[in-house]
């Protein structure tokens, strides 16, 4: 199965915003897992973390027509409605404690691989939850989601030489825990 492109989503959002509900769907397949790890990730709570899927494509609905391909592309722009949405659950819920992560299951993140690379990212996954929450954006929107330092920087409203170097120590700090 191809990877679907930056080119791919513009024109799914383009069509979803005619009232195309199969790409809504297509949408909503690539997607919510993703977005799924990276609440349960943050939250701790798996039904926290579904409750917050559901309120990003609830939102992605309602904004749809503000999505402009020729201001960003869709990605990075639906990613910014999903840490929005995050910030505002904390905001709104100042006692969630953070503490007590659950594991996050691999599958959860949509990786096709082998067990043992399964096995392996798992225990990466675990290890990043240890991190800031910007490595771990940072790692997520990169090295799972494979998003461009572009549109990262779009999503994150930081500099792509930010970022870079950013991701250059996530990885150096990454290689340690296995030299150590």
């Amino acid at each position: 199965m191809r990877r679907t492109s930056e080119e791919d989503f513009n024109a799914l959002a383009s069509r979803l915003k005619d009232g195309d509900e199969r790409a809504g769907a297509v949408i909503f397949e690539k997607f919510a897992p993703l977005f799924f790890g990276f609440f349960l990730q943050r939250t701790g709570a798996k039904g926290i973390a579904e409750d917050l899927v559901q309120e990003v494509f609830v939102k992605l609905v309602g904004r749809i027509e503000t999505f402009n391909p020729s201001v960003g592309n869709f990605t990075p722009w639906f990613w910014q409605i999903a840490r929005n949405t995050l910030n505002d659950y904390f905001r709104e819920r100042k006692n969630v404690s953070l503490s007590g992560i659950e594991d996050v299951e691999e599958d959860e993140f949509a990786i096709d691989e082998s067990l043992d690379t399964k096995e392996f990212v798992s225990e990466i996954l675990n290890k990043v939850k240890e991190f800031s929450e910007e490595d771990q954006d940072i790692f997520l929107m990169r090295y799972i989601e494979g998003l461009s330092y572009r549109e990262m920087a779009t999503a994150l409203g930081k500099t792509e030489v930010s970022l870079r170097v950013a991701a250059h120590r996530l990885i150096k700090k990454i290689k340690n825990l296995y030299h150590d």
